[in-house]
């Protein structure tokens, strides 16, 4: 039988199970305190230090600005109605996340998706699509020149055809979800493979 060491002292059948096990427990209290601390630490990155810078975009109920939106944290994606894959399954796992929090929670928290595709998306177009995955997620965009100021602030990275010859023309852009305080603040970034139960713990640590 193989030997199993713990520490300098070599370890067979039983002893190493348990002393495996052991190792696995401590590591298990370790991840989950040092995720804990993480959560809910209440300190931004010094990466996201800037990544904001408001905006005003149009949605089919008028027009929202950043201000209009302080007071409640707010889970912030940028894409399009027409992403094959990214944008439902971002939009999917932020709805799922607010639904994770207790009903009095769940109102200090608005959802908001900018499209960065104005010639397809109009508010119209945005206000059927949002709803799909929560009715109290808000569609918006605005003009190509106020997306790319938008852009700019948040540090989002995108690229639309001039000159599309097709219809279903492709988007690329960056797939982060933003967290923003209730001051407005980029307090946290969720890239691909983020958890709904991860957003929703940062969420409360936020509200």
């Amino acid at each position: 039988m193989p030997h199993v060491w713990f520490g300098d002292f070599p370890l067979m059948g039983g002893q190493a199970v348990r002393a495996l096990l052991a190792l696995v427990a401590v590591a298990a209290l370790w991840m989950t305190a040092a995720q804990f601390q993480q959560l809910t630490a209440r300190t931004i990155p010094a990466y996201l230090h800037g990544m904001d810078g408001g905006f005003k975009v149009r949605s089919a109920d008028g027009v929202v600005t950043d201000h209009d939106l302080r007071g409640r944290a707010v889970l912030l994606y940028f894409g399009y109605s027409h992403c094959p894959d990214a944008c439902p399954q971002a939009l999917g796992l932020m709805a799922r996340a607010v639904r994770r929090l207790p009903v009095s929670m769940q109102a200090r928290v608005q959802l908001l998706f900018i499209s960065l595709d104005p010639r397809r998306d109009t508010p119209s177009v945005l206000k059927r699509y949002v709803a799909f995955f929560d009715h109290r997620m808000i569609g918006a965009t605005a003009s190509p020149s106020a997306l790319q100021q938008i852009a700019r602030r948040w540090r989002v990275s995108y690229k639309v055809p001039a000159h599309p010859k097709r219809r279903d023309y492709v988007v690329s852009h960056s797939t982060f979800i933003y967290l923003l305080d209730p001051r407005g603040k980029t307090v946290a970034l969720f890239g691909d493979g983020s958890r709904a139960a991860t957003i929703a713990a940062t969420l409360r640590a936020w509200l």
